[in-house]
């Protein structure tokens, strides 16, 4: 496995005025940053053990999302620090009657 340095350049404005108080652009960056690394999974899987048919976590979420169209099962939910409390308080066909913030509630009221 090769190590290659990562650098963030960009040109941000930080004045009251921008309109960019959340730094959009560098969650973007650091979610792309996240996709990438998982998608690497798959590679380290098959050149570690030698396994032909490793698959990465994003693979797994698009597989998910994919049969959850036939079998009536929901699809995976993306929780953001935007919406994860509104979408806590909600049930979804497949994950049955109770909230998802009841579901685990360790991991909820952290």
């Amino acid at each position: 496995m090769t190590w290659l340095p990562t650098f963030l350049i960009g040109n941000a404005n930080a004045t009251q005025a921008s309109g960019d108080t959340s730094f959009v652009s560098l969650d973007n960056y650091l979610t792309m940053m996240q996709a990438t690394a998982s998608s690497a999974e798959y590679t380290v899987l098959a050149s570690v053990w030698g396994d032909q048919y490793a698959v990465s976590a994003i693979r797994l979420l698009q597989i998910a999302a994919q049969n959850s169209q036939s079998n009536g099962i929901a699809a995976p939910l993306e929780l953001n620090v935007d919406n994860y409390v509104t979408l806590g308080n909600q049930t979804y066909a497949g994950y049955g009657s109770t909230a998802l913030k009841n579901s685990i509630p360790a991991v909820w009221n952290q």
